[in-house]
């Protein structure tokens, strides 16, 4: 669904500009202080930053998992679409938890604390998002995308039962 991208995208389009907007407010135009929310190159806050991205990336999965529990709503364009988003987001969406001071936010201690397994979590969702998007793109039918979504989902999964606060 076109509109579905194109609406997640707006979503943090409007995030950013609106964060960039509301710091630009700052007591004098050149004022350099940066709090420990943001992020000292372009001042986005973190923690709002990643938990955005985690919310794009839940919404994505929502609808791929919607057509999966009912094959009769499966529409191979949609979820191709879905799965390239999952894909490339995947890929970029991890500098917003390099900061700890930024906050924790939804995180737990261990994505700080346990630096080298969170990269290996991040790797493997990587691996299957980028596996899930393969198999998507020459769907025609939930069965051909069942086991490689399912992957997906269980690197939600083991990624969220470490490092995903309750």
């Amino acid at each position: 669904m076109n509109t579905l991208a194109s609406l997640k995208t707006l979503a943090t389009s409007t995030l950013i500009v609106s964060i960039f907007a509301l710091t630009a407010c700052g007591d004098s135009p050149d004022s350099t202080t940066t709090s420990a929310n943001e992020d000292s190159t372009n001042n986005i806050n973190p923690v709002e930053a990643r938990q955005a991205t985690m919310h794009d990336l839940n919404d994505a999965m929502g609808v791929m998992d919607n057509m999966v529990k009912n094959p009769a709503k499966f529409d191979a364009i949609t979820f191709k679409k879905e799965a390239a988003f999952l894909a490339e987001t995947s890929e970029k969406s991890w500098e917003y938890f390099d900061n700890q001071s930024a906050g924790v936010g939804g995180a737990t201690e261990a994505v700080w604390n346990d630096k080298e397994g969170f990269a290996t979590q991040i790797e493997m969702f990587k691996a299957v998002s980028a596996g899930l998007n393969d198999v998507a793109q020459n769907a025609h039918n939930v069965d051909d995308v069942k086991t490689a979504f399912a992957a997906v989902g269980a690197g939600c999964q083991s990624c969220h039962s470490i490092y995903k606060a309750e």
